[in-house]
Formats: C-alpha cells, sequence, structure tokens
C-alpha cells in the first residue's frame, strides 16, 4: 500500500507543507523555482504562489485564468482523494484572482444598487461557476436583492433581483 505521494506521508497533517510539496513538485518538475504564500481559514486555504517575472505569472495565468483553474482543480482533487481534506484550497499567481475577486464583488454590489435604483432584476454576463459562487457570496446577506442563476453552461447568468417587502 502506497503511504507517500510527492515525497509527503498520506498521514501527513501539515496543510501548508502539503500544498508546499505538491506545488512545488509540479514547478520542479516544469523548471521553475516559486515561493508561496499560504493563509488557512476554517472553510479554505488561499495559497499565492510567486513566480520570478511578470512574464512567467502570466504564462501560469494561462489566457482567462485557465491553466491557473487547472493548477488549482489539480491541487484540490490530490488534497480532496488523498489527503482527505475538504477545504477550498484557491491557487493565485501574483495577486491575479484576488483582483478578479475584488471586482466581481464590486460588480455584485454594483448591481444591487442599480436593481434598488431601477426597480428591475439586474441579469449579469455569462460567467463561470466560481464567479457566479462569489456574486451568490457578496449578496447573500443583503437584506433588500437576492441572486439566482438562468440560462445553461457556458451562458449560464445571475440575476440579481429585488425582494418584496416581506424580505422574500
Amino acid at each position: 500500500m502506497k503511504t507517500t505521494i510527492f515525497n509527503i506521508k498520506l498521514s501527513e497533517k501539515d496543510t501548508s507543507k502539503i500544498v508546499k510539496g505538491i506545488l512545488g513538485y509540479i514547478f520542479e518538475k516544469l523548471e521553475e523555482d516559486v515561493n508561496f504564500e499560504i493563509r488557512e481559514k476554517d472553510t479554505e486555504v488561499y495559497v499565492n504562489i510567486i513566480l520570478s517575472s511578470k512574464e512567467k505569472q502570466a504564462q501560469f495565468i494561462g489566457k482567462q485564468g485557465k491553466v491557473l483553474a487547472t493548477l488549482q482543480y489539480l491541487l484540490n482533487a490530490i488534497l480532496h482523494r488523498n489527503f482527505n481534506d475538504d477545504r477550498l484550497f484557491i491557487i493565485d499567481i501574483g495577486g491575479y484572482k484576488q483582483k478578479q475577486i475584488d471586482y466581481l464583488k464590486n460588480l455584485a454590489i454594483e448591481a444591487a444598487i442599480k436593481a434598488k435604483k431601477t426597480g428591475k432584476d439586474q441579469i449579469l454576463q455569462p460567467m463561470s461557476a466560481m464567479a457566479r459562487k462569489i456574486i451568490h457570496t457578496t449578496l447573500s446577506q443583503n437584506a433588500s436583492v437576492y441572486t439566482y442563476s438562468i440560462g445553461k453552461e457556458p451562458n449560464r447568468r445571475v440575476v440579481v433581483a429585488l425582494k418584496n417587502k416581506n424580505g422574500e
């Protein structure tokens, strides 16, 4: 029975050591020197990968963040299956994803303000499941609006709608 993966014991409990081991192994095979900033919360772990240059960062982010999304998917799959860690592991490179999250939060707030001002539902542009989740979460505690998704992938959108006077 295999007791190690990426030279890490499957019984290891130090999240930071595990993440650095897995991502370090991947980037070592790609002949890239990287550093990591890791912040842990109850339900998620944020991992910022620091590369030597902006060109290298762009290469590993990929067009519309697709390479970065693939790295995040792989890390989550490895950690969930092999280390029984069900938290969400968010991978960022040079703060790219954090800027994207901030943009989506602002978009959600602006849509809520516009919905209140105009009295009309605001239908946002098609976006990924992760982006939709950020919109939903940002407005989940808002007393004036609620959100729901419409459409089918890849054209699934978030609708920001006014709650009625009863809060529904």
